[in-house]
């Protein structure tokens, strides 16, 4: 019998890494979908199938992999939002996150094809700016960053600042907002 080898450092990290494009997936394509807007109260997955014209079958292994995620909670063979998915996957509400998470997945996503290709052979650059030019692009990116600050970012923010030990003789702060070194 062969001995098992030693383990140095939890495999923990590697494989919840390797879990995290299925979680994100998942997430993006509820949110492309709405789905998340029809899950404020419980509802059976075929019924949901029928108000949306998916497929019933398809629809129950999605939401249970949303449960997997911990997006949807599943009682009794009905699904309903997470308290974190009702907060803030809802359209329409004031923390809506699913404007920048479409924007940001379309604007960062890759391939791990892709991105092994660049490293190999460079950057492709393209002509295509992914309509940042256009003025509803801007409209659109600044209505999604006023909900993520709504969301809690804007008051963890406020209260870094407010921790600091000169902010009591504070008198002016200049916002270098989008500043890279």
């Amino acid at each position: 019998m062969k001995n098992l080898p030693e383990i140095q450092v939890p495999l923990t990290r590697i494989y919840e890494m390797s879990l995290a494009s299925v979680q994100t997936n998942a997430m993006v394509a509820g949110v492309e979908l709405a789905v998340f807007d029809r899950l404020g109260k419980p509802v059976r997955a075929e019924e949901l199938a029928e108000t949306c014209g998916f497929d019933a079958g398809t629809t129950a292994e999605y939401l249970n992999v949303l449960t997997a995620c911990g997006l949807v909670i599943k009682k009794d063979g009905c699904y309903r939002n997470s308290p974190e998915a009702e907060q803030y996957l809802v359209t329409g509400r004031p923390t809506y996150y699913g404007d920048l998470i479409l924007l940001e997945y379309e604007r960062l996503a890759m391939s791990p094809k892709t991105i092994a290709e660049r490293v190999k052979n460079g950057p492709v650059f393209q002509k295509d700016d992914g309509n940042m030019s256009s003025e509803e692009f801007w409209i659109q990116y600044a209505r999604s960053m006023a909900n993520w600050e709504r969301a809690g970012t804007a008051q963890m923010l406020a209260d870094t600042i407010a921790s600091l030990p000169e902010f009591s003789s504070m008198r002016k702060m200049l916002d270098l907002g989008g500043v890279r070194a």
